[in-house]
């Protein structure tokens, strides 16, 4: 060990580094080695006395403070700014924020000469509302869709009624004489009245809505028994 402020170690290629500075830090790294000699200088207070002390330094963590400003102004702006939401999957925080700050920079690096960006709150107001605005144009221009002719007799014609009519079993409410649906193969207690076709009508399917309208079926439908 190099030093009571560093510890390393390496598997391979691929280099751990943990170095105390004013706080602890770590970083892997599979082109460095852990330490070329290089040293920082601290101002350290002990005893109340303040003195100025050398300091080794991992290369890595030399390498990082030397290109990887970039990084560091990329996180800044994130932070400034950063999308507050909980997802199911983190990454995808991760990636809209990164997304939304390089747009931004990207922003202010096309401008030409004396042209002056946008701050990033009001680039991201134009961005939000560019993004709200996708689609609306187009739903507001298309027409609607007449219904067919057959469609609307259908529609008109056709309504669901149970199975079973509450008179004939009124101790069962309906479940007696269930039929499978024609639609999704599972039990019903109901059916088309005009149809007398099987077909279920709960919140987590509506048979008969999809199944009349997947055949634009004709005011009377052919019987199904």
């Amino acid at each position: 060990m190099l030093s009571p402020e560093m510890r390393w170690i390496r598997d391979g290629k691929l280099l751990y580094v943990k170095w105390m500075d004013t706080r602890e830090v770590t970083m892997c790294s599979t082109i460095h080695r852990a330490y070329d000699g290089e040293v920082v200088h601290r101002n350290v207070r002990s005893d109340g006395v303040w003195s100025r002390r050398v300091i080794s330094v991992p290369t890595p963590v030399k390498e990082y403070n030397k290109y990887m400003g970039g990084v560091d102004f990329s996180d800044a702006l994130i932070k400034f700014y950063s999308v507050d939401r909980k997802t199911t999957r983190w990454y995808m925080k991760h990636f809209l924020d990164i997304t939304v700050v390089n747009s931004f920079i990207i922003h202010k690096i096309a401008l030409g000469n004396g042209q002056k960006p946008l701050t990033q709150k009001a680039f991201r107001v134009h961005l939000v509302k560019q993004l709200a605005a996708i689609g609306r144009e187009q739903s507001v221009e298309r027409p609607l869709e007449q219904p067919s002719s057959s469609s609307t007799a259908a529609s008109a014609t056709c309504f669901p009624i149970p199975v079973c009519k509450l008179s004939e079993s009124p101790t069962l409410k309906c479940t007696k004489g269930r039929r499978k649906c024609v639609h999704c193969q599972r039990c019903t207690i109901f059916k088309c009245g005009s149809c007398d076709v099987p077909l279920c009508i709960v919140a987590d399917r509506i048979c008969f809505t999809e199944w009349h309208k997947d055949r634009a079926t004709p005011p009377r439908c052919a019987s199904v028994r």
